[in-house]
This record gives C-alpha cells, structure tokens and sequence, in this order.
C-alpha cells in the first residue's frame, strides 16, 4: 500500500485500489484502505471493472465484493516494477533538472 497520500497521481490511486483489493474488499473498505473519499472511489471502481483490473464477486448478503483480477495482478507486479526504476530521489532528480531547463533565461 503506498503510503503518500498527499496529491497522487491516478496511477498511484489505481495502484493502491488494486493492491487493497487483492483478496476481495468491499467498496468500504476499500475508502478505509486507500484514504479517497467514497464518492471517487465509485467512479475509480466502475472504470477498474470495466477494463477488467477488478471484478465484481457477492457476498452472501448480496454485498458487492471487489477483487484484482490476474489483469490487476499483472498493473501491479509493473507498477512496482517501474517504481523501483524511479525512486523518490530520482524523481526529485528528474523534477529538478526539469525544472532547470524550464527556467527563463536571464543573461
């Protein structure tokens, strides 16, 4: 679970529902997890389900359940992966040298 909460980026969001979600989670549950309120969590649900990063599973009671599926499983594995390549101090770095080369000249 990420544990930046401050201004995420969507794939960083997508990244913490689905991780949350890898054992079955209902909707609640998932707001808890995640920290997003339960509004948005809706809207990032119906679109993860839609293209087949979750799926949709009752409980007994009739509750909607919500779990990763292998499609999820596998946005996870690379998100991570490429989180290894760029570290916060990479991206620092990067927003850095970025930021330089943005900058007006003044000579």
């Amino acid at each position: 679970m990420s544990t930046r909460w401050a201004r995420r980026c969507r794939l960083e969001i997508v990244y913490d529902m689905l991780r949350a979600s890898r054992d079955g989670m209902l909707k609640t549950h998932i707001v808890y997890r995640t920290n997003i309120n339960s509004k948005l969590v809706a809207k990032y649900l119906e679109a993860l389900t839609e293209s087949g990063l979750l799926c949709v599973q009752e409980t007994e009671s009739g509750a909607p359940v919500y779990k990763t599926t292998e499609r999820g499983g596998l946005f996870i594995r690379s998100y991570e992966s490429l989180r290894t390549v760029f570290d916060h101090d990479t991206r620092l770095i990067f927003a850095s040298q970025l930021e330089k080369q943005l900058r007006p000249r003044t000579e």
